[in-house]
């Protein structure tokens, strides 16, 4: 027997109500399930290990070693453990970055702790901000080279995403937005004192001084503009100025100018020891980043370091670390006390590039991302060339590997490093 029309009408407006209340309480909306919670946790655990393969010619490999015990290569293995963690309570925020790492090569073995940040955030209402504690400051729009940050710790452009270590600093910002051409102002200035119990690598000052620093950002239509100033009462004025604006949705153009008064400068005389002065300086950085059609980005910078080392110096640096070890020669010491000052510096010369090309999903692998960086000193055109990979496909977990090679001739700044090749694993673990 067939059903008749009125009970098929019946159980299809039975059956849609059924579904009407099932998608309604699927997709009911739970405010609660969206509120910030008062406390966060999280940080990541790493182990890597890395091979060296040493450059016996070179002439750090040269201040390192004493021949016959010059390695043919040499193994580090790192693990570092990095927590944060944040507290709300009323209109302010605690916040507290640790950092312990661990360490074991031919040189050295042994763990060092590091409280990275620690400090209390007052935000009164959506236009003032107040902080102090231990804090880790950001200023500049570069990537691999941060020129205007007078008030923070130098980048590493062989890894420069890496956290850095903080300054005991207050500090107050204000943001206004504006309905005119100038969308965004906001201005920000902070005290950063030093003394032998604070803030002691701050800067070359040997007298406890305070430092005072101040930011004022422009969003002048879609251009960034950022004038910077670090004073004391010790010491002259620093200035500084950066900005990015988008040529195009894919096309930025970003740079950082740097004014500083008094920059310790240190040199090797034909005849006797180091000697030391301050000078001005004016450091510039021009850089641009651009994104592909297929997600392929490429980050390039030229980064002109005036008060870094000639071709000459530089050669005048190596053939001095090139003098026989065995004897401990004063040519020898020479080397050894310039390698601890501004000649040992990560970018010592006076202009480099950096180029850096990432992709992601590469050889369309979900969760894999290669890259390939370049830097290179313009000076004596040595260079280093890294590809990397990461993958990231495995739960709050990632796997990088990353190989550098260093290609330069002699006296030159890439071809006398310690080795000419090395290659780092790295397992990274989220929580």
């Amino acid at each position: 027997m067939k059903p008749s029309p009125s009970i098929l009408l019946a159980g299809l407006v039975i059956f849609q109500i059924t579904v009407n209340t099932a998608q309604a309480e699927e997709f009911s909306f739970n405010a609660s399930a969206y509120e910030k919670k008062p406390y966060e946790f999280n940080g990541h655990f790493d182990l890597q290990v890395s091979q060296f393969n040493t450059n016996n010619d070179s002439a750090l490999s040269n201040l390192a070693f004493k021949p016959p015990e010059t390695p043919k290569d040499f193994q580090r293995y790192n693990s570092e453990i990095e927590l944060n963690g944040l507290y709300r309570f009323d209109k302010s925020t605690v916040n507290v970055r640790s950092l312990s790492q661990w360490q074991n090569d031919i040189f050295t073995s042994g763990s060092e702790h590091t409280l990275q940040e620690g400090f209390w955030n007052y935000q009164p209402n959506n236009q003032w901000s107040f902080e102090i504690g231990k804090r880790a400051i950001k200023w500049g729009k570069g990537y691999a080279w941060n020129p205007v940050g007078f008030i923070e710790r130098t980048k590493n452009p062989d890894d420069p995403e890496v956290n850095r270590e903080g300054f005991i600093l207050a500090g107050a910002e204000y943001t206004q937005s504006l309905p005119v051409l100038v969308k965004l102002i906001s201005g920000s200035i902070y005290a950063i004192p030093v003394s032998e119990n604070f803030n002691q690598d701050f800067s070359n000052t040997t007298t406890d001084t305070v430092f005072f620093g101040a930011k004022l950002y422009l969003l002048i239509d879609d251009t960034d503009i950022d004038f910077y100033l670090r004073h004391s009462a010790e010491t002259n004025s620093d200035y500084g100025i950066s900005f990015a604006t988008n040529l195009s949705s894919n096309f930025e153009l970003h740079g950082d100018f740097a004014y500083q008064d008094k920059i310790q400068y240190t040199q090797i005389p034909s005849i006797g020891g180091l000697t030391e002065s301050n000078h001005s300086t004016f450091q510039s950085l021009i850089g641009i980043r651009y994104l592909t059609e297929t997600d392929l980005t490429w980050i390039a910078e030229w980064l002109h370091n005036p008060q870094g080392y000639n071709l000459s110096e530089m050669e005048r640096y190596f053939e001095l670390a090139h003098s026989n070890p065995t004897t401990e020669t004063a040519d020898y010491q020479l080397a050894q006390q310039a390698k601890q000052s501004s000649y040992g510096l990560n970018t010592p010369a006076q202009n480099y590039a950096y180029i850096r090309a990432s992709q992601k999903d590469f050889a369309d692998i979900v969760y894999l991302s290669a890259s390939i960086t370049a830097i290179t000193s313009l000076e004596d055109k040595s260079y280093s060339l890294s590809p990397e990979l990461i993958y990231s496909g495995l739960k709050n977990s990632e796997l990088r590997f990353k190989a550098t090679t260093f290609q330069g001739t002699k006296n030159s700044e890439f071809g006398e490093k310690i080795s000419d090749s090395k290659l780092e694993f790295r397992a990274r673990f989220f929580f």
